[in-house]
């Protein structure tokens, strides 16, 4: 049975951290935290957990801890509280353990990181979970639980880290070189090889074959994310598209993440609509051909001028 519970948690921590910040009319406020702190240092916080239903709800807590999931997507895989207490989950305290919110009200829950003195330096990842229950009408005192949706909590600990990291690959979409048109779709995977998490960030420069600037994309640019957690490896994809593009372009990716350094890429690509190629073959056919006949005749009439002086000259 704890089991069955444990995988409907998971489920619904999942479901909120890919659909946004709300499940079964509860909604948090942040849904993520990034917090720097010391050995020894205690760090308090607090949620705004709003009840946007008409009805009133009771919210539970819990913690659990998480690393980066399969994917390359920066989902989060959840592994639970464990029994090692040297894990972010075990350091994370809310002293009220149910809250009841009113119909259409919000609450500011208060929790707190206690980081151990002997806690290793470095990136540690939890998230606290919120349960939304409401009064069953089977009967007094019973609750169903609807929901659960998670602030998701990403602790530095000072010390000696490593932050670093390299570019594994930058190209496009199924390494594809030729394009018939927009859009065309960049996907950078990007290591991270220290032990805390980074977030890099930068912009995509796209050049023609005349070397000119036609478009510049941001790169990462998303809200309460975007981070590689350590050990792990991220994609990232940026479109670029609202614009026409006809010949051979050259995409060049330029980011930075943090004191880890910076990183670069580079790919070349054709973006050839055979059917705008085909047009424009046979407008230049005809242009070559217009001025093949006009330089004909040109020169034919070039040398009926010269003829007709020649023979004025014999009279």
């Amino acid at each position: 049975m704890k089991k069955y519970g444990l995988l409907v948690a998971v489920l619904g921590v999942c479901a909120s951290f890919l659909l946004g910040s709300s499940a079964h009319a509860l909604s948090l406020a942040p849904t993520y935290y990034e917090i720097n702190a010391k050995p020894g240092e205690v760090v308090t916080k607090a949620v705004r957990v709003t009840n946007d239903s008409d009805e009133p709800i009771v919210i539970t807590h819990d913690t659990t801890n998480f690393v980066a999931g399969a994917g390359e997507k920066g989902y989060p895989q959840f592994t639970g509280k464990q029994t090692d207490v040297s894990t972010l989950a075990n350091w994370i305290t809310v002293n009220v353990p149910k809250i009841t919110i009113p119909p259409r009200q919000k609450v500011d829950v208060p929790f707190t990181v206690v980081v151990p003195l002997d806690a290793e330096p470095g990136g540690h990842y939890a998230a606290l979970t919120w349960g939304t229950s409401s009064p069953s009408a089977k009967g007094s005192g019973s609750v169903d639980i609807t929901g659960q949706i998670a602030t998701l909590i990403l602790l530095n600990v000072a010390g000696t880290t490593s932050e670093s990291g390299q570019i594994i690959s930058f190209e496009t979409a199924s390494r594809a070189t030729n394009y018939q048109k927009l859009p065309v779709q960049f996907v950078t995977k990007i290591a991270n090889t220290g032990n805390v998490h980074f977030k890099p960030v930068g912009q995509v420069t796209i050049k023609n074959m005349f070397g000119r600037t036609v478009a510049t994309l941001p790169f990462n640019v998303v809200k309460d994310g975007g981070n590689i957690l350590p050990k792990s490896v991220r994609v990232f994809e940026t479109t670029w598209d609202k614009q026409f593009a006809f010949g051979k372009y050259t995409a060049t990716l330029d980011a930075s993440y943090g004191k880890a350094g910076t990183i670069s890429g580079e790919y070349t690509f054709w973006v050839v609509d055979p059917l705008l190629a085909i047009m424009w073959a046979v407008i230049a056919i005809i242009l070559v051909v217009i001025l093949i006949l006009l330089g004909t005749l040109a020169s034919r009439s070039r040398n009926g001028k010269a003829d007709g002086t020649v023979k004025k000259g014999k009279k």
